[in-house]
C-alpha cells in the first residue's frame, strides 16, 4: 500500500515560510532560503511497519530498494521516495455458497469425469514471502487486495477445478479421494504461485453439492444401500445366532456323548470284570474237576490190579464182619464155599430180586 507524505511537509514549509518572512532583512534571504531547504529535507514522512507488516522503500532518482522489516521505523521524503507495505501474514481467498435466498453463490463449480456438475467451497490460504516483497510490488500488485484480486483468485478458482475433474461422482463421495485432491490442488498451486513471491499454504475443500436431480438419485442410492446394510446386518446377526445355538448344541450333544462314553466305559469295565471272574472260578473248577477225574483214573487203574481185588475182598470182609454166616449145602451134600454165589442163591429163593 502507498502511503503519500506530503501533506506533513506542505505544512513544515508554511510555517518556515512565514517565520523567515517575519524576520526578513537585507543580506538574509540566502539564509533563509538554506533553513526552509534544510526544513523541507528534515521534515521528512516517518513511517512504520505493524508487526506482519513489510516495507518497501523504493528510491525515484537512483531507484534502490530497501526493505523494512516488521516493526521498524524510517524516514521516507516524497519527492525522492514511494512507500509500499505488504502484509504477510496468512491471507484467505474463500469461494463458497453464500446460502440460499442471498442471491450469491461464488461456490467453485466444476464437472465431474462421468458429466454431472458439482458446486464445492474451496478455501485457499496463501501469504507474501517477506523476502520477495519487491518482487510482487514490480510484478504483481502495489498491496495485498490487489495481489488476491489480480493473481490468486483466479489461479485459486482454475487449479482445483482441473484436479476435481479427474473424479467420477462415485469417487468424489470417497473423502480419501478428496483429500487426495486436494494435496494435488495444493501443489500446483503452490507451484504456480511461488514465481510470483506468494507462498500457498493450504487447500480446503469444503461442502459440495450435485444436481438436485442427481442429488435425488443420490440420496435415494443412500436410503437403498441403509436399507441393504440393515438387511445384511439383521442377516449376519441371524447367522451369529444360529452360530451361537449351533455352539451351544454342540457343546449339548458334546456333554451328553461324554456321558454317554463314561457309561459305555463303566459297563465295559464292568463287563470285563465280570468276565475275568468268572473266568478265574472257570479255570478253578476245571482245575478241580481234571484233579478229580485225573484221580479217579489214577484210582481206576490202581483198583485194576491185585491191590484191587484185594482192596474189595477187604472191604467184602469189612462189611460181614459181625454178620450171621449161613451155609447151604450143595447138591452134592458137600459144603463148597469157593462155589457158593451168595446172591444168586438169595434170588432164586425170593428172597433178594435183582436190581
Amino acid at each position: 500500500m502507498r502511503r503519500p507524505c506530503g501533506a506533513g511537509l506542505a505544512r513544515a514549509a508554511v510555517a518556515l515560510s512565514a517565520a523567515g518572512a517575519r524576520r526578513f532583512r537585507p543580506g538574509r534571504g540566502a539564509r533563509a532560503l538554506a533553513l526552509v531547504a534544510v526544513a523541507v529535507l528534515g521534515s521528512g514522512c516517518y513511517r512504520s511497519t505493524g508487526s506482519t507488516e513489510v516495507g518497501i522503500k523504493i528510491g525515484k532518482l537512483f531507484g534502490a530498494d530497501e526493505v523494512v522489516a516488521p516493526g521498524r521505523t524510517v524516514i521516507v521524503f516524497p519527492v525522492v521516495h514511494d512507500w509500499y507495505v505488504f502484509d504477510t501474514k496468512t491471507q484467505t481467498v474463500q469461494m463458497k455458497e453464500q446460502g440460499k435466498g442471498s442471491g450469491e453463490d461464488d461456490a467453485l463449480d466444476f464437472k465431474t469425469r462421468d458429466g454431472n456438475d458439482v458446486s464445492v467451497d474451496v478455501t485457499v490460504l496463501y501469504h507474501v514471502d517477506p523476502a520477495k516483497a519487491p518482487h510482487v510490488l514490480r510484478h504483481v500488485a502495489y498491496d495485498v487486495d490487489e495481489v488476491r484480486t489480480v493473481l490468486v483468485r483466479p489461479l485459486a478458482r482454475s487449479i482445483p477445478r482441473d484436479a476435481l475433474n479427474d473424479l467420477s461422482s462415485e469417487e468424489f463421495y470417497d473423502s480419501d479421494l478428496r483429500a487426495a485432491k486436494e494435496e494435488q490442488a495444493l501443489a500446483n498451486l503452490r507451484h504456480a504461485l511461488e514465481p510470483y513471491g506468494l507462498v500457498c499454504e493450504r487447500v480446503v475443500l469444503g461442502n459440495y453439492r450435485f444436481h438436485k436431480n442427481y442429488q435425488a438419485a443420490i440420496d435415494q442410492k443412500k436410503v437403498a444401500d441403509q436399507t441393504v446394510n440393515k438387511n445384511r446386518s439383521a442377516a449376519e446377526a441371524a447367522v451369529k445366532e444360529w452360530e451361537r445355538e449351533l455352539e451351544t448344541t454342540k457343546g449339548v450333544v458334546g456333554q451328553l456323548l461324554a456321558t454317554e462314553r463314561g457309561k459305555a466305559q463303566q459297563v465295559t469295565l464292568q463287563t470285563d470284570a465280570y468276565y475275568e471272574a468268572k473266568k478265574l472260578e472257570a479255570d478253578a473248577i476245571l482245575a478241580e474237576k481234571t484233579a478229580r477225574a485225573q484221580g479217579i483214573t489214577k484210582m481206576k487203574e490202581a483198583m485194576a490190579g491185585a491191590g484191587g481185588r484185594t482192596m474189595v475182598k477187604l472191604r467184602i470182609a469189612d462189611a460181614l464182619k459181625g454178620k450171621r454166616i449161613v451155609q447151604f449145602p450143595t447138591s452134592d451134600s458137600a459144603i463148597n464155599l469157593q462155589q457158593t454165589d451168595v446172591n444168586r442163591f438169595l434170588e432164586s429163593a425170593g428172597v433178594r430180586s435183582e436190581p
